[in-house]
């Protein structure tokens, strides 16, 4: 049995051959130029779509529900802090799932912010029951506060997060990206 090999299979082979030992050399071609997708870093704005939920499944928030992603600067401390290193690395389109300890979200419940009132503060037109949400000033700054517990003289508040002391998941979905453009010094 005689093989003939014509000059254009020869060709066809080496170069077949070449191209196999550079894929099982590891050699591939990776473009990091301009085409390559930008990353989220500290210092840019970011849209990220979201939903939150529990570790039972039940869902607390959602950028979904309200149709619109919500905008930060990453970085800035304008997210509890496992939400917003999470975004550190993405690019637009990319989603991931994350579970959060307390201490990377809203902490652990704190009892100095579990405070009595006396029930002359909430008015003489408020009648204060357990599970009613208020809105609390003090210095100038206003936040949320539950109450707690009430009986004929005290108010009980709880300042706390609502969701102190809780893992939270998010499934996040990097939905833009505007680079920051100021040259760092």
């Amino acid at each position: 049995m005689k093989y003939r090999i014509s000059r254009y299979s020869l060709w066809m082979v080496l170069g077949l051959v070449i191209a196999l030992a550079l894929v099982s050399a590891g050699c591939t071609t990776q473009d990091n130029g301009a085409d390559a997708m930008p990353l989220a870093e500290n210092g840019d704005t970011v849209q990220v779509h979201y939903r939150g939920y529990l570790d039972s499944g039940e869902d607390f928030d959602s950028s979904y529900d309200r149709g619109e992603p919500i905008a930060f600067v990453v970085g800035a401390g304008q997210m509890i802090s496992g939400f917003d290193a999470a975004v550190v690395g993405m690019a637009v389109g990319e989603t991931k799932t994350i579970h959060l300890t307390p201490e990377e979200a809203y902490g652990q419940p704190d009892e100095t912010l579990i405070r009595p009132f006396p029930r002359e503060d909430f008015g003489n037109e408020s009648d204060p029951q357990p599970g009613d949400e208020y809105i609390f000033s003090s210095g100038g700054s206003q936040f949320p506060v539950v109450v707690v517990s009430v009986n004929e003289t005290t108010v009980v508040i709880d300042a706390n997060h609502p969701l102190a002391g809780e893992n939270l998941n998010f499934d996040i979905e990097l939905a833009g990206l505007e680079k920051n453009t100021e040259a760092e010094n």
